[in-house]
């Protein structure tokens, strides 16, 4: 926020300049240093109350052109201003935050990047965004390896740091059907939704495998994603056979010896990894 702005701000609240304050200084105002006396003395809560600029609807109005912002980077994403942030939340938390300096554009300044970490956090659980930017999240890099970039032309890690060619580009497939649906399905094709990057399903089975080869050898990790792999690859192939999803369950408890539960609970852990990926949006 430039000088100019910082000094309109405190002048029109703190200092009554505007219309409905009729030059009347707020009562916790401190000329000298230009503080507010209830952030100097950590009453935030009670701050936030008495203010004469209202947080909530600065941190609305910042939110929404954080929103604005990403909408202009990302034209192809179907964001929008309005995407449900949760501000009441915010609020809570704001209210026992503690900051290092007590002016209202302090204040300013803080409410800015609790905006637009909501908007981020919010456009990420989606899968809007990336959650790091990094080599593992950029669109230059294959899924599979060898993880050689399409841009650089050189192997690179998924953890390593983006370079200027980053570009990040999101898997917005359409919801995967619920198990009635699954049912109904004679034709095992229309689980595939096709994609740049190829059939949603096989892009799917690949991580999966993938997730195998990357555990240690011989490892509880391992056996556990060998076996998520089997209830993954089963439960599509019997739900599109028509074969209900409590039959395929109880097929595969029976072969690995465990229970139904551990199936359940197997198939969330799927959705999970999937979810963490940002390839699908349950």
């Amino acid at each position: 926020m430039s000088l100019k702005k910082q000094d309109d701000m405190i002048r029109s609240f703190c200092e009554g300049g505007t219309e409905p304050f009729k030059g009347i200084s707020c009562k916790h105002y401190i000329p000298w240093p230009r503080e507010c006396r209830l952030l100097k003395t950590g009453k935030t809560a009670e701050f936030i109350q008495k203010c004469r600029e209202s947080t909530i609807e600065m941190l609305y109005r910042v939110s929404v052109k954080y929103l604005k912002m990403f909408q202009q980077r990302h034209p192809s994403l179907p964001i929008d201003e309005g995407t449900d942030i949760d501000f009441r939340q915010i609020m809570e938390r704001l209210k026992k935050i503690k900051l290092h300096g007590y002016s209202l554009i302090i204040w300013k300044g803080y409410i800015n990047k609790v905006a637009y970490n909501a908007a981020r956090n919010v456009l990420v659980k989606a899968g809007l965004l990336p959650k790091d930017r990094r080599c593992g999240t950029c669109r230059y890099l294959p899924w599979s390896k060898p993880y050689i970039c399409l841009k650089k032309k050189e192997e690179r890690k998924k953890s390593d740091p983006p370079c200027d060619e980053y570009c990040w580009e999101a898997v917005i497939p359409d919801p995967i059907p619920d198990d009635e649906t699954l049912a109904s399905m004679t034709n095992p094709e229309t689980l595939l939704v096709e994609k740049e990057e190829g059939p949603l399903l096989s892009f799917i089975i690949k991580m999966l495998k993938e997730r195998i080869e990357d555990a240690a050898p011989g490892s509880k990790n391992g056996e556990i994603y060998e076996r998520q792999y089997d209830v993954f690859v089963s439960l599509m192939h019997s739900l599109s056979n028509n074969i209900p999803r409590t039959d395929v369950v109880e097929e595969i408890a029976e072969k690995y010896r465990i229970d139904k539960r551990t199936v359940q609970r197997d198939i969330r852990e799927i959705r999970e990894f999937l979810k963490k990926k940002n390839v699908l949006n349950f």
